[in-house]
């Protein structure tokens, strides 16, 4: 396990970047899982393209950037696509979600607001087969672990969650529930029947798509983990006088039920942590709230008043793996142009980090590296390192260490 300083200490990139190939924002970044090797993005103007961070010296071009903000000056090895979909092979309209297929980079998946999500064959960049779901399509998610089921989870401006069936080739099922265009949406980790979902109905969904009644928990901002029995009841003994209670205040004191809002404005962005336990949303009333996802509470974690995120569209934050450092981090993309580096527990900010040039709307790490990758409406993939001030030193004395038995030892 790593210490927490390294990863809030990122800085651009003094010896790599990702040549700018977009002319257009670029919605979303996507690094597989298996080899952590191939980085997927995909623009507004309808392009994919796909970038090997491993490509040799030989294989890498030096050129010399303009002056950037907190960019040294000098030369930069340069990593160009090795793969690429324009809008004449593609979709019709900008791209506003990407995924890697979880086990096989064989495939990947990508939505648009054409109102399509196709599936592609990564050897050939053909399209293998295309969901047209009539509607404006914000984000699409796959499940990470699945084993039973092979379906996509989309968000549009259908009020209802479709999920499209890879193996059929056709949909399934709609999770209904939201009233207006859902932004966003995401599997859990360790369970794969279990979605997240966020909309411009302001509120945040948790549905279990096994079950009749799909909607297992309505995200409600006032429910939170302070709410506590009396002192010397037990939860299970109070059951009876809870209802009583509940049933009381809603006839003398709140006559119709309080709505159940997770946010104040439309939610956009959601992401469970690696243990599939909690779950962050952020919305247009600008706050990022940590939810508990078997109970539903709200955490109260207070993120401060930094997050400017007014736009209609869906962001992809980033969270450390809960095993990976000491305090786990978020890196949420904000549209100041910053990406705001919090403590997910206590909700601290430790740092901002400034480079684009426009709102900043994806932020990814890259799996086995100290690396995060980010994009933004200023057509930039920009790379960030830990300081180069910090070294092995800064690992937790924690971790591995080499086994003291000899291998020869029969």
């Amino acid at each position: 396990m790593y210490s927490s300083l390294i990863y809030s200490s990122f800085e651009l990139s003094n010896d790599v970047a990702v040549k700018n190939v977009f002319q257009a924002p670029i919605c979303d970044l996507k690094i597989e899982n298996v080899e952590g090797r191939y980085l997927l993005s995909g623009g507004l103007n309808s392009a994919i393209h796909i970038f090997d961070l491993e490509s040799t010296d030989d294989d890498l071009q030096v050129y010399n950037l303009r002056p950037r903000i907190n960019d040294g000056e000098g030369s930069k090895k340069q990593i160009r696509p090795i793969a690429s979909v324009n809008k004449s092979q593609g979709h019709k309209f900008g791209v506003s979600g990407i995924n890697w297929f979880p086990t096989d980079t064989g495939l990947f998946t990508s939505s648009s607001v054409d109102g399509t999500i196709k599936v592609w064959n990564t050897n050939t960049l053909q399209s293998a087969f295309t969901f047209n779901l009539e509607n404006k399509v914000h984000a699409h998610a796959i499940s990470p672990i699945s084993t039973t089921h092979s379906l996509i989870a989309a968000a549009s401006d259908d009020s209802a969650v479709r999920l499209c069936d890879l193996r059929s080739g056709a949909f399934t099922h709609s999770l209904r529930g939201h009233t207006s265009a859902t932004f966003c949406v995401k599997w859990s980790p360790i369970n794969e029947y279990l979605l997240a979902s966020g909309g411009a109905d302001c509120t945040g969904r948790i549905w279990d798509i096994r079950r009749a009644q799909s909607c297992l928990n309505m995200l409600d901002q006032h429910n939170s983990v302070s709410e506590s029995v009396p002192t010397g009841i037990t939860p299970e003994k109070n059951k009876a006088k809870k209802r009583k209670v509940w049933a009381n205040e809603r006839t003398t004191q709140n006559p119709a039920p309080r709505t159940t809002y997770a946010h104040d404005g439309p939610v956009n962005s959601l992401m469970f942590t690696s243990d599939g336990k909690f779950l962050i949303t952020s919305g247009h009333d600008q706050k990022i709230r940590l939810w508990n996802v078997n109970s539903g509470k709200n955490s109260l974690t207070n993120y401060g008043p930094y997050l400017l995120n007014k736009f209609s569209q869906s962001i992809y934050p980033e969270i450390t793996n809960l095993d990976l450092c000491d305090v786990p981090l978020i890196y949420f993309p904000s549209d100041c142009r910053k990406i705001l580096i919090y403590e997910l527990w206590s909700g601290r900010l430790v740092k901002k980090l400034t480079g684009h040039f426009g709102k900043v709307c994806s932020v990814v790490l890259r799996p086995f590296h100290e690396e995060l990758y980010s994009s933004a409406t200023d057509s930039e993939i920009l790379v960030w390192k830990p300081s180069g001030i910090l070294g092995d030193e800064n690992k937790r004395e924690s971790e591995p260490m080499e086994d003291n038995w000899s291998d020869d030892e029969g």
